[in-house]
């Protein structure tokens, strides 16, 4: 039985390659970044829709492979909330031992480059991979928005709330955003990237990190809001559906924290009351809003 311990030595995703270390969110364990340079994309909505789909990629690799290797080790067909037991516990000194049945802790880094106003730019994100916070954007990277060309990182809303504003004490981060998404603001999202306020970093977040979770969050970053509605519509042409805002609230207790979620199990959750009193009925739709499926498909 496969019983490794680092990213590097599973050999799960060869193609990434280390790139430093960095400390955890949440608990402040220095752990490995695996970074990877993608082909230029057409613009920054492009940028962020690859990165979403590549930190996909590493989540749900990471989540099949540890399933396959060590489900019958842990019992974990018996426990919905096996992805968080899959990642190393302790201290450093527990990482790399081979003889350990799990993975360690990560960071992915992913590097995009894009055209702006006819100049080229780069777009870098680092998302965390582990039991806490994992899927998150840890750091936003953005030449073209003098706002993010700082590197913002994420703080520990709770842990860290009274650093907001301010460098780490080993200089690393730079902590501008938390990990509580902004609620209030009716904007277009993909135009608050745009700007250097908190909540314009926290719109990268939106898009690239719940665009990793959902396949119909990336596909409609362009029109996406907090408020846009994710529907359905039934036999009579009614439509039922949830706000982008229950959507990321509802990824654990909904979708067992599972990352490129298909549109057709968004639509059979509304339609089997998954999301309980989230789902609203809509008067009407519009720019805003994503149709996901007919009722009956």
């Amino acid at each position: 039985m496969l019983q490794r311990k680092s990213l590097g030595q599973l050999g799960w995703l060869p193609t990434l390659k280390p790139a430093g270390t960095r400390r955890l969110v949440g608990d402040g364990r220095p752990v490995t970044v695996y970074a990877q340079t993608e082909d230029a994309a057409h613009d920054k909505l492009d940028a962020l829709r690859i990165a979403a789909i590549d930190n996909a990629e590493v989540g749900e690799t990471v989540d099949n492979e540890a399933y396959a290797a060590w489900a019958e080790t842990y019992k974990w067909a018996a426990n919905p909330k096996w992805r968080n037991d899959k990642w190393t516990r302790g201290g450093p000194e527990n990482f790399n031992r081979e003889t350990w049945a799990s993975v360690d802790p990560f960071f992915y880094e992913v590097t995009v480059p894009y055209t702006y106003h006819d100049e080229e730019h780069k777009l870098k994100l680092r998302f965390q991979h582990a039991s806490s916070y994992t899927g998150y954007v840890e750091t936003v990277y953005d030449s073209a928005n003098p706002g993010a060309t700082s590197s913002p990182s994420m703080y520990d809303f709770k842990t860290e709330g009274s650093l907001k504003g301010k460098k780490s004490a080993d200089g690393s981060r730079n902590l501008l955003y938390s990990n509580k998404h902004d609620t209030r603001s009716n904007d277009w999202i993909l135009a608050e990237t745009y700007g250097d306020t908190e909540e314009s970093f926290d719109a990268y977040t939106k898009i690239a990190g719940e665009g990793a979770r959902w396949a119909c969050v990336r596909n409609h970053a362009y029109n996406l809001q907090n408020h846009s509605h994710f529907y359905v519509q039934d036999p009579d042409r009614s439509m039922w559906g949830v706000t982008f805002v229950s959507l990321w609230l509802s990824w654990e207790r909904v979708f067992n924290k599972r990352y490129n979620i298909p549109d057709s199990e968004v639509a059979a959750a509304i339609r089997n009351g998954d999301f309980g009193s989230d789902v609203v009925r809509m008067r009407r739709a519009g720019e805003k809003d994503y149709f996901l499926e007919a009722w009956n498909d």
